[in-house]
């Protein structure tokens, strides 16, 4: 009786012994599969993070090319610098010059000629008269679709506006959170030139004055993402003829 007892015994232990191998070797096999599937997971995520890094520094270098490529200046001569103030009085002499006509080209089909004189200003839009300035006496006749209105207390430089052209950016930059940069001079629409830009962290706006005259010929504004210029706004130029205006052509229009 004791030796059945005792073969008894042997065999719940070694059933036991056979199930806990059992267990054991389940829990591996599962293990093993988990760690399987973690490897296989990160190797994806990994490769994800491989193809996204590659094509963000495609990106990044066709908008630092692209950006370098807009804010180009070519050659300048930087040996004259100009400080704001005197940049000013530059474009306040423009307003003021004697003779010259101004054609503005603003990448629509709207043609915009100026036409200055002896501190007279004629104004014409798609070769229809729109206002007649004399500051001499300080005059202005507005034709807006056919009414006519006159003012006799206009000032050059009240609006800060040359010829169209907002200069507001310049005199006015701290209002604009701006900060005035002089960029230099070189030779361009056959005129000698200076370049100066207004900028901050989101924008940059870039003005080509005509050095002899104080004309502003061409404006250019640029999207910038933390002093990064990522594009082109938009870029208007205006063509500049001296010493062509007639009286005739500033003569003042019958009401």
């Amino acid at each position: 009786m004791g030796n059945k007892e005792d073969w008894d015994e042997l065999e719940r232990w070694n059933k036991e012994r056979i199930e806990k191998q059992k267990r054991h070797g389940s829990t591996k096999r599962v293990t093993f599969k988990l760690l399987s599937i973690i490897r296989k997971k990160v190797r994806e995520i990994l490769v994800i993070l491989i193809a996204f890094t590659i094509f963000m520094s495609f990106i990044f270098t066709i908008i630092i090319i692209n950006g370098v490529k807009i804010n180009s200046n070519g050659k300048l001569d930087k040996s004259n610098p100009m400080t704001r103030e005197e940049v000013i009085s530059l474009i306040e002499k423009g307003i003021e010059n004697t003779n010259f006509y101004l054609c503005s080209n603003t990448n629509t089909k709207t043609k915009q000629e100026h036409y200055i004189k002896d501190n007279i200003v004629v104004f014409y839009k798609n070769s229809k008269l729109e206002s007649w300035s004399n500051y001499n006496t300080n005059e202005r006749i507005t034709i807006n679709n056919g009414n006519v209105t006159v003012k006799n207390d206009i000032e050059l430089n009240e609006d800060m506006f040359q010829f169209g052209w907002d200069y507001s950016l310049i005199k006015r930059e701290k209002d604009y959170d701006l900060n005035y940069k002089y960029l230099g001079e070189k030779i361009m629409f056959g005129r000698k030139v200076i370049l100066i830009e207004e900028s901050n962290i989101y924008s940059a706006n870039k003005f080509i004055i005509d050095k002899q005259t104080g004309v502003i010929l061409e404006k250019i504004a640029l999207r910038r993402v933390l002093y990064m210029t990522v594009s082109q706004l938009a870029c208007t130029t205006r063509e500049i003829k001296m010493d062509v205006v007639t009286d005739e052509d500033i003569m003042r229009p019958k009401i």
